[in-house]
Order: C-alpha cells, then sequence, then structure tokens
C-alpha cells in the first residue's frame, strides 16, 4: 500500500461562525496552524450551503493531491439537526463518494453544535433539544474549552465522560483521521 503523504493543507467548510471557531480552536490544538483554508461562510441557511459547496471542495481536494502529490484534508462540519447523523452523511454521499485515501472528516452533530459545546463543557445534553433555542449564554471561552477537550477525548485510550453524546462519541473517532 502506498503511503499518502503528509497532509499540506487543510480546508475547512461549516454552517457558521461558531462552527468555525469551534474547529480554529481544535485545529490549533492538533498543530495545524498554518496552511488552513476556511471557505467563506453562508449567507443564508448553513446546512443547505455546506452540501451545495461539498462536492467542490472534495473534488478540489482530489485535484489537488493527484496534480501536486500533496495531501490535502477536508474538515466538514454541518448539523444533523432533527435528523440522524446517519441521514446527514448519506445525503454528503450522493453528492460525492469520497476514494480511498481521501481525508475528509466529516462532522456531524446532532442537534447542532451547541449540543457538543455545551457537553464538552460538562453539561449533560439531550441531542433533540435545540439549545441555539433556549439562550445558553457560550462564550468563546467556553467554545475554546470544548475544542480543547474535543481533542482530549479523541486521543486513543482516553476516558470519555458518560454524559458524551452519540454524534460527538463518533466524531471523537473521525477527528483521528487528521490528528
Amino acid at each position: 500500500m502506498a503511503m499518502m503523504p503528509e497532509i499540506s493543507q487543510v480546508v475547512v467548510l461549516v454552517e457558521d461562525r461558531r462552527h468555525q471557531s469551534f474547529v480554529r480552536h481544535f485545529l490549533r490544538r492538533l498543530g495545524y496552524d498554518r496552511n488552513v483554508r476556511y471557505l467563506p461562510l453562508p449567507t443564508a441557511c448553513g446546512e443547505q450551503w455546506v452540501r451545495a459547496q461539498y462536492h467542490d471542495l472534495i473534488i478540489s481536494c482530489r485535484s489537488r493531491a493527484r496534480g501536486k502529490k500533496a495531501s490535502t484534508a477536508a474538515i466538514v462540519v454541518i448539523d444533523a439537526d432533527s435528523q440522524s447523523v446517519d441521514f446527514r452523511l448519506r445525503q454528503l454521499d450522493a453528492v460525492v463518494q469520497l476514494e480511498q485515501g481521501e481525508v475528509a472528516v466529516r462532522l456531524v452533530p446532532k442537534r447542532n453544535i451547541e449540543t457538543w459545546i455545551l457537553c464538552l463543557i460538562g453539561n449533560s445534553v439531550d441531542e433533540e433539544v435545540d439549545y441555539t433555542r433556549l439562550n445558553f449564554a457560550i462564550t468563546s471561552g467556553d467554545i475554546a474549552s470544548a475544542a480543547s477537550n474535543f481533542i482530549e477525548w479523541s486521543r486513543l485510550n482516553a476516558t470519555i465522560p458518560q454524559q458524551c453524546v452519540p454524534s460527538l462519541s463518533q466524531a471523537l473517532v473521525e477527528i483521528r483521521r487528521i490528528g
């Protein structure tokens, strides 16, 4: 099996500023301070925007890998909203199928990123509750702490707290693909 080139660039596609802040914090913790490109944020529905941009992102990463023999990792964060995580992943697969060796980390918070942030900073949460509507005061410090815990919890043999929700558990495994 051929070795995959070291990741030389990370391209990030997310729904909104809170997603982007979360990703920015955890990428820094992973040592990706440079060569990270954040795609523009949507002006309307974030979930639809991510699905609409996903194909071009994957094709661009694929093309860069073939042309320059440089590995580009894509990180996509799209909320499941009231759907299941598997439903959202199937929607992305319907847009474009990933090829073997491609590094596309797809993180799907069930219900939304606020669920993960609250969980990661020690709150018990329910993935069916829309925490954006409950006016929780989530600060930039909370997002930084959540991202730090996200990386700690994703380490092999990490002890995962009992309050960890299923979609976050799935993401902890997924993020290891770039860490």
